[in-house]
């Protein structure tokens, strides 16, 4: 499967990235299949050619998390089929309520 993926660029301490397309499973440092522009995050700028963008979203290509976030700047809605992953809610206990299988079990009275 395809990714719409951030692959850093530059030295230590000056990042930059190149929004480029790759198999997902693919190593950043191997080959991409296309290179649909750059961010800079020291100066918030970026290029993204916004119509690559699309063509590959159509032909099933999906975005990364990060990539998502920035091509959001490029369009208004979201792009790439990113769905945010939403964690598990937990249950509030009360302050009064503790339940524990050791708690029930001293209660209970004792045969002698």
């Amino acid at each position: 499967m395809l990714a719409i993926k951030l692959k850093p660029t530059g030295r230590r301490n000056q990042r930059t990235f190149r929004v480029i397309v790759q198999e997902d499973r693919e190593k950043l440092g191997g080959k991409n299949a296309e290179d649909l522009g750059w961010f800079n995050p020291h100066t918030n700028q970026f290029k993204v050619n916004k119509a690559r963008v699309e063509y590959w979203v159509k032909n099933g290509a999906q975005a990364t998390e990060s990539a998502t976030k920035l091509l959001k700047r490029v369009k208004d809605q979201e792009v790439g089929g990113y769905e945010a992953r939403q964690g598990r809610k937990k249950k509030k206990v009360k302050a009064g309520e503790v339940s524990s299988p050791d708690a029930s079990a001293s209660k209970e009275p004792s045969a002698e």
